[in-house]
């Protein structure tokens, strides 16, 4: 039997929301939106997106080495996709991938 002390408890205004997935818009993929970023997580490393010290939004890439591409100066999600694509894209010409 699982321990109940354990599972997760959200409570109201909690920042987690459950959604059905089903009613999500569909639009492009992931790996066709960004195919540097799906490049990238399929065959050379992880990416971490997320707020920057409350301040903006952080795009960083690893491999197993450390830190590969790294911006911090994004205002929203979309904009830090952008940037890490464009930063991924930027190293595989340089690594000529």
């Amino acid at each position: 039997m699982p321990d109940e002390g354990n599972k997760l408890k959200l409570g109201k205004g909690s920042a987690f929301v459950k959604r059905d997935l089903r009613q999500l818009p569909q639009g492009e993929d992931v790996e066709t939106q960004y195919p540097s970023v799906a490049e990238w997580v399929n065959g050379y490393g992880w990416i971490e997106i997320g707020i920057h010290d409350g301040e903006g939004f952080q795009a960083r890439a690893f491999d197993e080495g450390g830190l590969i591409y790294e911006n911090t100066d994004c205002d929203s999600l979309a904009e830090a996709m952008r940037e890490l694509e464009n930063g991924l894209g930027e190293w595989f010409e340089e690594q000529d991938q």
